[in-house]
């Protein structure tokens, strides 16, 4: 797999936490070391805040997803508004 460079530092800060794995290999050994205690591995401060940082910079809010479709939406409608009279199209009859 081929990373953007902007990315690397995330994928490195995972992979050293035991989140990302390079090969099928790793993966598996790591879960061999981390068996008899999953969730203190996974809710352990390091690996919380790797995954914390990945997702504030690669995942949307979820909370705010409506606010942003809607904004992009009334955003592109108001563009295409504004191009369609700028190309000499008539504005619609009042109802």
């Amino acid at each position: 797999m081929e990373l953007n460079k902007d990315s690397i530092p995330y994928f490195e800060h995972l992979e050293q936490v035991g989140i990302f794995h390079k090969t099928p290999e790793a993966a598996a050994n790591h879960i061999m070391g981390i068996w008899d205690d999953l969730p203190g591995w996974w809710q352990s401060t390091e690996v919380q805040e790797a995954r914390r940082q990945f997702c504030d910079r690669y995942i949307a809010n979820p909370s705010d997803l409506q606010g942003r479709i809607e904004a992009a939406l009334r955003a592109e409608a108001k563009l295409s508004k504004q191009n369609r009279f700028s190309i000499g199209c008539k504005k619609p009859a009042p109802e």
